[in-house]
């Protein structure tokens, strides 16, 4: 993954939990301080501002950046809803704010309006799927939130998410996804 706020600065998540960035002055690249724990690939990274910053791993790992991403902090690490003793493959994070966001893995989404910092801060979303699809069946990979403007008759953000087989869900609500 590549993330960038202004096309000079740029963080890259990389195999072995690196995450590398490029300064938007210098266009030296140097590598950021991740625990050691994650030492799985990080699948993407998300900013809201130069220093707020969010990223998530192969193997579950939720992180957070308040430094513009010198250093990130394990937050949690969100296990498979199917299989509890197994970590989620998380491929997906966006935030709108610093404390509303999404995260989207393999085989579920997880909303947190409060931070999002432990796992009891997120909330399972409601898929529901195509007639005909199973979730034995389901990988989910790509999210995207946006805000627009409020209307009566929808909800104040757009948010779709694709994945196997051929599906594209998009949210009625935060927590909904048809």
């Amino acid at each position: 993954d590549a993330f960038t706020l202004d096309g000079r600065e740029v963080w890259t998540g990389e195999d072995g939990g690196r995450i590398r960035h490029r300064d938007g002055t210098t266009g030296d690249w140097t590598f950021q301080t991740v625990p050691d724990v994650v030492k799985d690939t990080i699948r993407r990274i998300h900013f809201i501002d130069p220093t707020h910053g969010w990223a998530v791993s192969a193997g579950g790992h939720v992180l957070k950046t308040i430094d513009g991403g010198a250093n990130w902090t394990v937050l949690f690490q969100q296990m498979n809803p199917f299989d509890e003793s197994k970590p989620e493959d998380l491929w997906d994070i966006v935030f709108l704010n610093d404390s509303e966001g999404w995260t989207l893995g393999l085989h579920g989404i997880w909303h947190t309006n409060s931070v999002g910092e432990s796992a009891e801060d997120w909330v399972p979303a409601r898929i529901e799927l195509p007639a005909g699809v199973e979730w034995a069946d389901v990988e989910l990979y790509s999210l995207d939130i946006a805000k627009h403007a409020t209307a009566p008759t929808v909800p104040n953000f757009l948010g779709l998410a694709c994945g196997e087989p051929g599906l594209i869900l998009r949210a009625t609500g935060p927590l909904d996804f048809e």
